[in-house]
């Protein structure tokens, strides 16, 4: 009986121990998943682990502008339920972005919608315009710059839903631009 007894406490201790570092090991995924990044030394890593350059990326500059001042990264991986998204957030000054603006359109296939900031909520992470869902998380990170008459231009290069109901799970990308802030922004959401 002795016997059964220590093999049953051995068991017991071993399932424990084993769950303990099946927890531990699920935390540190969520902690390394679930955050944020905004580092620019990541930017070109980033755009590998995503697949760049594919139709769904191709309009991101493959590295920092070098005549972009203000840059900011924004990349939130997908983990579980959760999308995920990359912005690119370049300001230049007026020549700088007049030439971007031209070279860039030149290689890019895309539609553009222009859009006024009112039409854009802050309550919301997409608005749909016409047959276009169009990011809006891109306020947040603007919100200095931005006017109430400002008009943003999209050039959304991939913009499509994945299931029904329609837009319940789906990916855009493309680009947003607001020449009298000289911004750029490169965006690609999933969710």
């Amino acid at each position: 009986m002795k016997k059964i007894y220590k093999i049953f406490i051995a068991i017991v201790v071993l399932l424990l121990s084993t769950v303990f570092l099946l927890y531990i090991a699920f935390a540190t995924c969520v902690i390394n998943t679930s955050g944020e990044n905004t580092e620019l030394e990541d930017y070109e890593q980033t755009l590998k682990n995503y697949g760049y350059p594919n139709d769904v990326l191709r309009h991101f500059p493959d590295s920092i502008p070098e005549n972009a001042v203000n840059v900011e990264f924004r990349e939130s991986p997908s983990f579980l339920q959760k999308g995920s998204y990359i912005y690119l957030i370049c300001e230049y000054d007026e020549n700088n972005f007049n030439d971007v603006a031209e070279n860039m359109l030149q290689d890019m296939t895309a539609e553009k919608i222009s859009v006024q900031q009112n039409e854009i909520s802050d309550s919301v992470s997409l608005v749909l315009k016409g047959d276009y869902y169009l990011p809006t998380r891109f306020q947040d990170f603007c919100k200095n710059v931005r006017g109430e008459n400002d008009i943003w231009d999209y050039y959304i290069c991939c913009n499509r839903s994945s299931d029904e109901p329609e837009w319940n799970h789906g990916l855009v990308s493309g680009s947003i631009m607001n020449a009298d802030a000289g911004l750029i922004i490169y965006y690609y959401e999933a969710w």
